[in-house]
């Protein structure tokens, strides 16, 4: 049954090909055939993770991933410190900035839990605890020096959400974390690299260039305040069916000069309209009770 949504989504892009002018754009394209292949393969490893048991044989692998990615970050700092331009791999400053959150929250759980189960017999080791520590400062510089405004609001999600769901059952040793690794972190960034540290400023400054004195302020986050105001009118025209599964790619190339929306709830309503948007919203909330279920299990 999963794997009906993404054949879904090809009869709908077909149609939508013959029946739209913005049929022959390679974005909508480029997108469609990247997300079909995502979601495809997604449902294909959660579905066999359930049916035969190993989904916490999944999570587990997520450590081996955290490792090669905190490796590829600590190759990319030095790049990124002497050259003055974000690499990482084929991606920009983005990927830098989302995979370094995201190996951070792996690497905070891992130190955090009780749960052997989640882990490698080699991460109860004292090398690999101390080396996971360095591993904290390495994928917290990976997500600063990037410049990357999502990736520092993942890390603080990451860090609130794992702090408070962990701490429901270990909350001395939470609090010890956070008491001894709070100062680390400022003692460690002032007698650090200076040229690092003037980049992490910088590049910090365009991080929280959305937080002004007197609140949110969107003026300063790459046009985003004028994109969601086009975006919004966009919607308004065309509230209920929208104009196209991923036809909003070529929509803000060609009618307002943005790659793409910057927000997820914008782009289902100029997709789908009303009715994706409660359909998204509707299997989001169905499903949130079993993954509550399972985040509490697993700590």
């Amino acid at each position: 049954m999963l794997y009906f949504f993404p054949l879904l989504f090809v009869f709908f892009y077909i149609i939508d090909s013959i029946t739209t002018p913005y049929s022959n754009q390679a974005s909508s394209l480029s997108q469609f055939l990247s997300s079909v292949s995502y979601a495809t393969s997604g449902i294909y490893i959660a579905t066999f993770s359930y049916r035969y048991s190993k989904i916490d044989s999944l999570l587990k692998s997520f450590n081996i991933i955290m490792i090669i990615i905190t490796v590829a970050i600590t190759l990319a700092i030095p790049e990124t410190l002497f050259l003055n331009v974000v690499y990482f791999g084929t991606g920009t400053y983005q990927t830098l900035a989302y995979f370094s959150a995201f190996s951070f929250g792996i690497n905070l759980y891992g130190i955090l839990s009780k749960n052997k189960a989640l882990k490698y017999k080699f991460q109860e080791t004292t090398i690999y605890k101390s080396l996971s520590i360095v591993m904290l400062f390495i994928q917290i510089t990976g997500v600063f020096i990037s410049g990357g405004r999502g990736g520092a609001v993942l890390l603080f999600i990451n860090t609130f959400v794992l702090f408070y769901i962990l701490s429901r059952h270990n909350i001395k040793k939470v609090l010890m974390f956070i008491l001894l690794f709070v100062p680390a972190i400022y003692i460690v960034f002032s007698y650090a690299n200076p040229q690092l540290v003037s980049m992490i400023e910088k590049r910090s400054e365009r991080t929280f260039s959305y937080i002004g004195d007197e609140g949110l302020d969107l003026s300063e986050t790459s046009g985003r305040d004028i994109v969601y105001s086009a975006a919004i009118d966009k919607v308004a025209d065309n509230l209920l069916y929208g104009y196209g599964i991923f036809k909003q790619y070529d929509m803000m190339k060609k009618d307002f000069n943005a790659p793409y929306v910057h927000n997820i709830f914008i782009e289902i309503l100029l997709q789908g309209g009303i009715i994706l948007l409660m359909t998204f919203l509707y299997l989001l909330f169905k499903h949130f009770h079993k993954l509550k279920f399972y985040l509490y299990r697993i700590v």
